[in-house]
Parts: structure tokens; sequence; C-alpha cells
């Protein structure tokens, strides 16, 4: 999970400047395959960039 996480991070960190992200799981992602989970954390990534350049 760990290793999906940052490479997705990575691969998308140049949206992400100035802006310090915390990642959390729920309880059952680990029965999603990683397909599932990068989908889930693209989605996320786009849903914070919309907060923070709302707020900014």
């Amino acid at each position: 999970m760990k290793r999906i996480i940052r490479e997705s991070f990575r691969q998308n960190q140049s949206a992400f400047f100035n802006i310090d992200i915390v990642v959390l799981s729920r309880p059952g992602v680990d029965q999603r395959d990683n397909t599932q989970i990068w989908a889930a954390l693209e989605r996320h990534w786009l849903a914070v960039v919309a907060q923070w350049q709302q707020k900014s």
C-alpha cells in the first residue's frame, strides 16, 4: 500500500505545490486490487487540488 501511495504521489506531486498531505486508509482497502487503489488515489488527488484552489 505504501509503495502505491508513494508512486501515485510522486507522479502527481507537481500539482501539490505547498501542500502537506497525510494519507490514511480505510479498513478493507487491502481487499482491493492495485488498479482500484490507483484509481481511488487519482480521484482523491484531484479533489485535494480542487479544494486547495478554492481556498487560495
